[in-house]
């Protein structure tokens, strides 16, 4: 008795540039992750220039560039959305662009290095 030939059968072909793809594959129903130079990132979403500052984003924190100028900065934490906070863009409105940004952000304001979380 012969086996009954599957109708999901795979195989190799060459495409018209000369690789090889697989014919008969099905697509996967949950998209793969993909590491390496196959991931896919979008890029613009992770450097912005405000107000002609350059800020990158590490995960969730916003942090001014100028913050990598030096390691010595006074630092101040401020708490997002606090009377502190308040007050900080009270005596600062040129950072409120900056601040704009999301509630974690490393910005230097001075010779003060301002986290506010």
């Amino acid at each position: 008795m012969r086996a009954k030939e599957s109708t999901d059968s795979l195989s190799l072909a060459k495409t018209p540039n000369g690789s090889l793809t697989l014919r008969g594959a099905k697509p996967a129903s949950e998209p793969q992750q993909q590491l390496g130079y196959r991931a896919s990132s979008n890029y613009a979403q992770q450097a912005r220039v405000v107000k002609g500052r350059a800020f990158y984003q590490n995960g969730s924190t916003w942090t001014d560039a100028q913050a990598a100028s030096k390691n010595d900065w006074k630092r101040r934490q401020v708490a997002f959305n606090s009377d502190e906070y308040f007050a900080l863009l009270q005596e600062h409105p040129e950072a409120a662009a900056w601040l704009a940004l999301g509630n974690e952000v490393d910005l230097v304001l001075g010779d003060t290095l301002v986290s506010v979380r």
